[in-house]
């Protein structure tokens, strides 16, 4: 473990500053011992994932426009000048002689406006952002949802490749104990060779199966570190929680009602009303132009 700390400190003061922070964050967000905890994974993914960030983004720039939109009905002023000089040579016309003069000019002028009546546009327009803003706030927690659930999907896969890599690990070794015996029966002359012969095939059965179940391991620590967006290693590692033994009684739940549940409370659907919504001040808006 001390090893491990010295390259990841010797990597940290070879990268930038935002190498360096992307690092810290997830020296503790892998917490002191480096496993990862799912709590760890989903607190983590929800602040650096980028679908997550990318969504937060589109929420700033919702809110940039409804200031925006607020600042266009207070007045504006704009002032300018300019100053200008000129030199160059003329013929007098009364004397013939050749003369230089210098010419100098300047302008100044202010500006301001103020609007009066435009249709009622700029007031539908603030309506329709402050509801852009309400849906792309609902984006953003509909993506922490939807990673929620990628980085708890991609956990389980990891747990579920171990188990299998543990059963597989255990049948190959039950496998070659008999291959083991086997032999020696026939050696003996007790059994036919086609049991051996069977029995190897067996063992490279268990051994594919090992490979299968290793392989889809490792694809799901590559899914769980992408959707972390920290740098692939090898030493990434999951902790493996202690899971009860499940309950006796289940609950049944009515699926008609948690559909209407989600119908009431999933942020993905309240960002589609609330879109739908935004579409009538933008009528308005539209509307707005008919008027002088």
């Amino acid at each position: 473990m001390k090893k491990m700390s010295n390259k990841v400190l010797l990597l940290a003061l070879g990268l930038t500053v935002g190498g360096f922070r992307s690092a810290m964050a997830q020296q503790h967000g892998a917490g002191s011992d480096g496993i990862w905890s799912l709590q760890e994974a989903v607190t983590y993914a929800n602040a650096n994932n980028l679908n997550v960030r990318q969504s937060s983004l589109n929420r700033d720039l919702r809110k940039a426009d409804l200031n925006q939109s607020r600042a266009s009905r207070l007045p504006s002023v704009n002032a300018n000048g300019n100053y200008s000089f000129n030199t160059g040579s003329f013929q007098d016309p009364v004397s013939f002689n050749l003369q230089t003069q210098n010419a100098r000019t300047s302008n100044v002028s202010i500006n301001a406006s103020l609007p009066l009546f435009a249709g009622f546009q700029q007031v539908n327009q603030i309506k329709q952002n402050s509801l852009d803003l309400e849906a792309s706030e609902q984006d953003y927690l509909s993506a922490q949802n939807d990673i929620t659930i990628q980085i708890v999907t991609a956990y389980l896969n990891i747990l579920f490749a171990n188990e299998q890599m543990n059963v597989s690990d255990l049948q190959r070794n039950l496998t070659n104990q008999q291959l083991v015996r086997t032999q020696a029966l026939f050696k003996a002359g007790s059994v036919a060779e086609n049991a051996v012969l069977d029995l190897e095939s067996q063992l490279a059965t268990d051994e594919l199966n090992y490979i299968t179940a290793q392989n889809q391991r490792d694809i799901s620590r590559l899914t769980l570190m992408q959707l972390l967006n920290i740098p692939t290693t090898e030493e990434f590692q999951v902790e493996i929680p202690n899971i009860p033994e499940p309950d006796e009684n289940p609950v049944i739940v009515d699926g008609s009602q948690v559909y209407d549940v989600a119908l009431q409370t999933l942020p993905a659907i309240r960002a589609t009303d609330l879109r739908l919504r935004s579409a009538e001040p933008g009528l308005s808006i539209a509307r707005g132009a008919y008027f002088p």
